[in-house]
């Protein structure tokens, strides 16, 4: 598979369990309202829409892993940067992994900033911080996959 291909699936992916942690959250605050209340109202709903993509889109992403590559490790969902096979690739794996680091280093003071102000909209977004999180993780690995290509 195309380093294109994988990194999109990624990004889906990444989307993808934002959106079920979210649901998931949805799910805890219902929960947490149940038992505030002893129980009187037992009616929790679940979003199985989100988790159901997630499991389809990760299927079809294992499946043509697997047929792009016979190793077996490739079900593991194992990071590119572990998949080098010469020292050219370690080479480009470690100027991806440092840029991703400073890219990072970067970010993460934005998000606690950003953090800084989640009382203030709390109420309309209160999953706010799993967002933050997954940007995060987006971040990082779209400026590892852009340094590993510009490299390439």
């Amino acid at each position: 598979m195309s380093m294109k291909t994988r990194t999109f699936f990624h990004i889906l992916l990444f989307g993808l369990a934002c959106w079920t942690f979210i649901s998931f959250f949805h799910a805890a605050e219902q929960i947490a309202g149940i038992l505030k209340t002893d129980g009187a109202d037992l009616h929790v709903v679940l979003n199985l829409i989100p988790i159901l993509l997630f499991v389809f889109v990760l299927a079809i992403y294992s499946y043509l892993e697997k047929r792009g590559n016979s190793r077996r490790h490739s079900l593991l969902l194992i990071p590119d940067e572990f998949k080098e096979q010469d020292e050219r690739e370690q080479m480009i794996t470690a100027k991806a992994c440092r840029t991703s680091y400073i890219v990072l280093y970067v970010a993460m003071p934005a998000a606690a900033l950003l953090l800084i102000f989640y009382p203030f909209f709390q109420a309309k977004m209160p999953y706010f911080p799993i967002i933050v999180i997954f940007v995060l993780i987006t971040i990082q690995h779209l400026s590892y996959m852009l340094s590993f290509h510009k490299h390439r």
